[in-house]
């Protein structure tokens, strides 16, 4: 389902569903309860890319470089990490590669965001929180995938 939260936020919900007469609605409430809207397919899809993800732990330049031959897109150093981004096809190709001489902490394949919303007040983080977690607490929900980012003073006010 693909919808918009508060501030405009765009939502990507993957679900696994035997009834989904019954996960709509549910679905369709948490976005409402929550100040945001279900919207129309394709409507938020088109702002994501899909894209397989790896973390490796380690870093530096010659760990990035490496990665690159091995055939990733993208890679981002996350403190002792790295976070590889490769093409949905070749994420496991890569992950093999990799796995042969380094710890993988994680390979996924995701939904990345062409671009971010920055989220700036407080109350709209917690809308944003509280819209998330009701959509998690749904069993048939799989995964959500946002894109907006919150403010690091935001987040340390919070302690979320």
């Amino acid at each position: 389902y693909e919808g918009y939260g508060p501030s405009g936020v765009a939502i990507l919900v993957e679900v696994a569903t035997d009834n989904i007469n019954r996960t709509y609605p549910e679905v369709r409430l948490a976005f409402s309860k929550h100040g945001g809207n279900i919207a129309e397919k394709n409507s938020v899809a088109f702002m994501f890319d899909r894209k397989g993800l790896i973390r490796i732990k380690g870093s530096g330049d010659d760990l990035m470089l490496e990665v690159l031959d091995a055939g990733a897109t993208d890679v981002v150093e996350e403190g002792e990490e790295l976070v590889v981004y490769t093409k949905p096809t070749e994420l496991a190709a890569v992950r093999n590669k990799l796995s042969a001489s380094h710890e993988i902490i994680d390979a996924e394949l995701t939904y990345v965001p062409n671009a971010t919303v920055d989220v700036t007040e407080e109350s709209t983080m917690n809308k944003i929180m509280n819209l998330m977690e009701a959509l998690e607490d749904n069993p048939d929900v799989v995964n959500t995938y946002v894109n907006f980012e919150i403010r690091d003073d935001l987040v340390n006010q919070s302690g979320k």
